[in-house]
């Protein structure tokens, strides 16, 4: 059962139980208001009739039962018409215990309640009529039962419980339409939803997407759909196009060393042409190494792996560039102060070291300055700066200008640089050096990050 038709049944329910109660509700005002008003006849009727049996005339013509209209009759005051009035059923019962009957033919009431205090109320049915009677003793023992047919009654309730069981039945029936159509409204961008959530499970493709529209939590849900979408699809693509450029990186030094080992399997090669050749592969083996690595650590997002702490970005850059002093015998200066940071510091080290290593690679034997300040890191070189038409694109995965197609590299160290930094929270930055700027005088590159100082 669909959404649409599940809210509309809701909807019917509740309107088909406040039906319900409703309906029970008023008819019992409705026999209350009827009932209460043949109570008040049959009081009115007592209280005109109870002074007369009190008579003894009266008595005398009860004991010879006579008809009341003879009572009456006799009086002249009218009593005879109100005992034989077609309206009520009037019956007497002596103190000796005679029953008279004041129209003939008409039924016997019960007399269950002859003798109780007061006057007391209830339904009857004889001979299949139903009444209303009232039973009142009075202090002469004589007691007198007036009732009052409620067939007229009751068939006013019947037919108020069948028309109110009509309206019911079209108020909940329109009920249902409305909320049917109401929820359909509601509902069409969740069917979209689920319509484009199929065709993605099926399909197996992103292009699906659904026309943002309507407020409060369905538009909420429509838009992080779409956002969703959006986002798995721009994954897809870079996941593609790092299998197009990996495959294409690793082409070059997987058909170099196919080669080299070609060559030493088919020529008689002299040793030192040999030794050529075997450091040939040894530094292609290195390549292809350094270029897995990378992609592994591109690929599997490791910087989900380790836990963020306060750290010193000044110490992490001057750790490195000890290292890198170490590994090139390059000059390379560390200049600063303190830097505190919440951020990663295993991968951290990874991205200073990398931008590092990218300046000792393009700026032959001129000096490194590492400057470290306000959460930033930069990496200023003296080499030829870099091309003003690959600027945009030195953090994309495996770019190289023309310039760096000559030095040995796989085009990634940057790229995890910024991928690093971005699961920091910060952002990386790249441009030549400008003494307008505040950099010192000469050619070169500026390269670095900058991240959030932690709170106090």
């Amino acid at each position: 059962m669909t959404l649409r038709w599940r809210v509309a049944l809701v909807v019917a329910g509740l309107v088909a139980t406040a039906m319900v109660a409703g309906s029970i509700g008023a008819r019992i005002a409705a026999e209350r208001e009827l009932v209460g008003e043949i109570d008040t006849f049959l009081t009115d009727r007592t209280e005109q009739l109870a002074p007369i049996l009190g008579d003894r005339r009266a008595l005398r013509a009860l004991a010879d039962e006579r008809p009341g209209a003879r009572l009456g009759g006799d009086r002249g005051d009218g009593v005879g018409r109100i005992l034989t009035a077609p309206d009520a059923v009037t019956q007497i019962q002596t103190p000796d215990g005679t029953v008279v009957a004041t129209i003939e033919g008409q039924p016997l009431l019960p007399t269950d309640d002859v003798g109780r205090a007061g006057a007391t109320f209830r339904d009857a049915v004889v001979d299949g009529v139903a009444f209303r009677q009232v039973t009142r003793t009075l202090p002469n023992g004589v007691s007198l039962i007036v009732a009052r047919d409620r067939t007229e009654v009751d068939a006013a309730l019947a037919g108020l419980i069948r028309q109110l069981f009509v309206v019911g039945l079209l108020v909940t029936t329109l009920a249902a339409a409305i909320g049917w159509f109401i929820a359909r409204r509601l509902t069409a961008p969740i069917e979209r939803l689920t319509g484009a959530a199929d065709t993605i499970a099926t399909t197996q493709t992103l292009d699906a997407s659904i026309e943002p529209g309507g407020g409060g939590e369905v538009g909420r849900l429509t838009d992080s759909f779409n956002t969703m979408v959006a986002a798995l699809r721009q994954s897809k693509d870079q996941q593609q196009r790092l299998v197009a450029d990996a495959g294409h990186e690793l082409r070059t030094p997987l058909t170099s060393l196919r080669t080299n080992v070609e060559l030493l399997q088919t020529t008689d090669l002299s040793d030192p042409d040999r030794n050529r050749v075997l450091s040939g592969i040894s530094s292609e083996l290195n390549e292809l190494t350094n270029l897995v690595t990378e992609l592994v650590d591109l690929g599997t997002d490791s910087a989900t792996t380790e836990v963020a702490v306060p750290c010193d970005l000044l110490d992490l850059a001057e750790q490195v560039v000890d290292r890198a002093r170490r590994r090139h015998g390059r000059d390379i200066s560390v200049a600063g102060s303190a830097s505190p940071v919440l951020a990663q510091p295993g991968l951290m080290d990874r991205a200073i070291s990398n931008i590092v290593d990218n300046a000792v690679k393009y700026s032959d034997a001129t000096p490194i300055v590492v400057t470290v300040a306000a959460g930033a890191v930069s990496v200023r070189d003296f080499g030829a700066g870099i091309p003003a038409d690959d600027l945009p694109y030195v953090f994309e995965r495996f770019h190289r200008s023309a310039q760096a197609r000559a030095v040995p590299g796989s085009g990634l160290g940057l790229s995890i640089v910024e991928q690093i930094v971005a699961a920091n929270g910060g952002s990386v930055f790249a441009r030549n050096a400008d003494p307008a700027a505040g950099d010192d005088a000469g050619s070169g590159a500026v390269v670095g990050f900058s991240l959030n100082p932690p709170p106090d």
